[in-house]
């Protein structure tokens, strides 16, 4: 019987705990969830280096809302919206034109303030900038 007993008062205990929940420390939501749509065009991608012999390919978002605190204590995944399918990123991609292989990898890197995404073929081979492309940043904090 002491052993029912103690177990319930510890389970009373520990599920009536508060804690700081929200950013002011009062309950309320866990997280905050915030989408945004980055559209690119097929002439935003910038070459690198700008000139023939490109390595890679690059666009740059201004992102307000990447804010010091989302930087240092939130989440951020971003994803290439794609014939209605949501592909996470570093997207990696093995791919063919029936006579040549190469991989295609598009990945990101974000800071306060903005956000750039890169593509890249391992060939380094392009014979034109990429494609036009719809990007989804999804942030959590």
């Amino acid at each position: 019987m002491k052993k029912v007993f103690i177990f319930t008062l510890l389970a009373a205990i520990l599920i009536s705990c508060e804690g700081k929940r929200g950013k002011d420390g009062k309950d309320g939501l866990l997280a905050v969830w915030k989408v945004v749509t980055l559209p690119v065009k097929a002439n935003d991608w910038q070459p690198h280096p700008n000139s023939s012999n490109v390595s890679y390919y690059s666009v740059i978002f201004n992102v307000p809302d990447i804010t010091k605190d989302i930087f240092l204590d939130g989440l951020i995944q971003c994803y290439r919206y794609y014939d209605d399918r949501q592909i996470v990123l570093p997207y990696v991609r093995h791919l063919t034109d029936g006579q040549f292989l190469w991989t295609q990898t598009i990945d990101y890197e974000y800071y306060v303030g903005g956000m750039e995404i890169f593509l890249t073929n391992s060939d380094f081979y392009y014979d034109s900038p990429p494609e036009s492309m719809t990007f989804v940043l999804q942030i959590l904090y």
